[in-house]
Order: C-alpha cells, then sequence, then structure tokens
C-alpha cells in the first residue's frame, strides 16, 4: 500500500523480521512527516518484540490494555456534532449565511456555532450536540440566500 500523511500504524500482530516491522511503522514517517505507532502483543508474543532491534520500536514504553469493564461503560461523547447542508461555494454560501441562518429568530446563539468549512457542493458546520436538532430545523425551515437546502 502507498498511502500518504498517515498519522498512526497499530501493528496487531508482530512481524517476525525486524525489517518488516521497520517498513509497517515507517509508513507514519513518510516524507518529513510524523506519527505515533504502537504494537499490541500478548506475554507469549513478548519475545518476538526483544528480537526486534531497540530503537526501531522500544518495548520500554509498553503499558497494559485497560480493564475489559471499560467496555462497560458509555463511550464519551464529543461536546459538538457536524451537519450537512446539500450547498456549498457552488451555490454561494459563505459562513455568515450559514452563521445568519442558525442565529436568526427563534435560533441559537453564535457561541453555539463551531467550525464552518464549505467546499464545492456541500457544507460542514459544527454546533453544540445539546442543540443540534434545534440547528437541524433553524436550516431546514430557513433559508440560505433565498433557496431551502
Amino acid at each position: 500500500m502507498d498511502i500518504e500523511a498517515i498519522e498512526m500504524v497499530i501493528n496487531f500482530d508482530i512481524a517476525h523480521d525486524p525489517e518488516i516491522h521497520l517498513h509497517r511503522i515507517g509508513r507514519t514517517g513518510r516524507a518529513g512527516n510524523t506519527g505515533i505507532t504502537g504494537s499490541l502483543y500478548n506475554d507469549k508474543e513478548a519475545h518476538k518484540l526483544a528480537l526486534l532491534e531497540g530503537d526501531i520500536d522500544p518495548i520500554a514504553d509498553s503499558e497494559p490494555l485497560p480493564p475489559l469493564s471499560l467496555l462497560e461503560e458509555p463511550p464519551l461523547q464529543a461536546t459538538m456534532i457536524t451537519l450537512l447542508i446539500d450547498g456549498g461555494k457552488k451555490q454561494k454560501l459563505r459562513p455568515g449565511d450559514i452563521l445568519g441562518a442558525l442565529t436568526s429568530k427563534n435560533g441559537i446563539t453564535g457561541k453555539q456555532v463551531g467550525k464552518i468549512q464549505i467546499f464545492d457542493y456541500w457544507v460542514y458546520v459544527a454546533v453544540n450536540r445539546n442543540i443540534a436538532k434545534i440547528a437541524l430545523n433553524q436550516l431546514n425551515t430557513g433559508k440560505l440566500k433565498g433557496r431551502s437546502f
């Protein structure tokens, strides 16, 4: 595989050959980029790590996995949620148009709106999770540039 800009590699099995291991984890460091690598292993596989050169993937940073009981807890939720608007630069939408539609009559406050990313044919807008339905209603019932999206 030749994939650009990989930020993280997680090995779920330890390579038998140090060169293969280096090739795997090296994907995060291509073209001057940096990234994080990790290897999952159990006690039976620790000898494989010992065969790797110490400067390739040092095992000094080893940590046990969290307990399985952690999976019983509900996952943390982000404070923001992303909404998709089916219109963008080609429809002449600008961030101010979207912010105006969201904060208009009976809408939300500007502080509840996050990043607005505009592409040619769609827009992503981040809003606080707890007011997402209100924001979506504002966009569905309101107009942007005199049009419904």
